[in-house]
């Protein structure tokens, strides 16, 4: 399955707007690698995955990272355009 492809999907209720935040975040912060992973730990972690969350292990399935890593945009940033602005600002989100 085609990584991307499923996330768009996924932001039905997102403008074409939050994809491309969605899209310029996760590919700074793993280029949409679902294998990515930061040795550096933070609060004990590392942080994996598409979404690059803490405690994420990449092994798990491309589709299961995405739906946390929107999961946890909505629930701290309320849209991808937010967490990207963030993360410009921050360099992490």
């Amino acid at each position: 399955m085609d990584s991307k492809a499923y996330a768009r999907d996924q932001l039905v209720k997102w403008t074409n707007r939050q994809w491309s935040c969605l899209a310029k975040l996760w590919g700074k912060e793993s280029a949409w690698n679902p294998r990515a992973y930061n040795k550096q730990k933070v609060m004990g972690k590392n942080a994996g995955g598409i979404p690059q969350l803490l405690g994420l292990d990449p092994k798990v399935p491309a589709t299961r990272q995405i739906e946390r890593g929107l999961a946890y945009i909505y629930h701290r940033y309320d849209t991808p355009c937010n967490a990207w602005k963030f993360f410009k600002e921050n360099n992490y989100h």
